[in-house]
């Protein structure tokens, strides 16, 4: 693990700028973290759940949820019904407003769907939208501020930041980046390649959707349009 001043110190090494100031501290943080925040898109781009986490939420009255202020991405929202979690769906947008005898019921329940708007989570039918959820997302990666603060669970990746970091420094000092482009090149190739199948010893199949109808006596949590 490598914390901001020691990923300066690197960067300046891999760009062959340990003496020079043309590049301040405060500018080479911000090459740091837009290289850090590629990274992550690599990793999340994965769906291999490196920093999936959940939130649990109650929708009292109305139909919307905000966000997380650390959201990123929707991996997946729940819904519970008679204590058992239960698969919510999104709507297309053009489905906004369709809710027709195709609804079918769960527990004795109509279904439920939402779609993500900006901020803000909408669930339809509007009446059908209190309950209790759990929403599980990716969040936006931290940025680095301070030298003390240490880049964090990047799966012994932080090669790709301090080479991505240093073609930046290159391209704005007007020298040659490109044996550091090719070495990006093959960083980024392994990266997707060790990055996915994380459970090797079970990978990712296609999931089942009518598993969900079993489940509940031939009912089915998605609203069919």
């Amino acid at each position: 693990m490598f914390t901001l001043a020691q990923l300066r110190e690197k960067v300046r090494e891999r760009a062959d700028q340990q003496t020079s100031n043309f590049i301040t501290d405060s500018e080479l943080t911000g090459y740091i973290n837009a290289s850090y925040g590629e990274l992550y898109d690599i990793l999340v781009s994965r769906f291999e759940d490196y920093y999936s986490q959940t939130e649990l939420f109650t929708i009292s009255a109305g139909n919307t949820h905000a966000v997380p202020s650390d959201f990123y991405k929707i991996r997946g929202m729940d819904l519970k019904l008679e204590g058992q979690w239960t698969t919510v769906y999104p709507y297309n947008f053009i489905e906004r407003n369709r809710v027709d005898s195709r609804t079918r019921s769960v527990l004795g329940r109509l279904g439920v769907n939402y779609r993500l708007m900006g901020g803000t989570i909408f669930f339809v039918p509007e009446d059908r939208a209190p309950g209790d959820y759990q929403m599980w997302y990716i969040p936006s990666y931290t940025a680095l501020v301070n030298a003390a603060d240490t880049l964090v669970d990047v799966l012994n990746f932080e090669e790709y930041i301090i080479v991505d970091s240093a073609i930046k420094c290159n391209i704005k000092e007007e020298t040659d980046p490109s044996a550091l482009i090719m070495c990006k090149q093959q960083l980024t190739a392994r990266i997707q390649a060790m990055a996915s199948n994380r459970d090797a010893g079970s990978p990712e199949r296609i999931g089942d959707v009518n598993a969900a109808s079993q489940r509940f006596g031939g009912t089915f949590p998605y609203i069919g349009w």
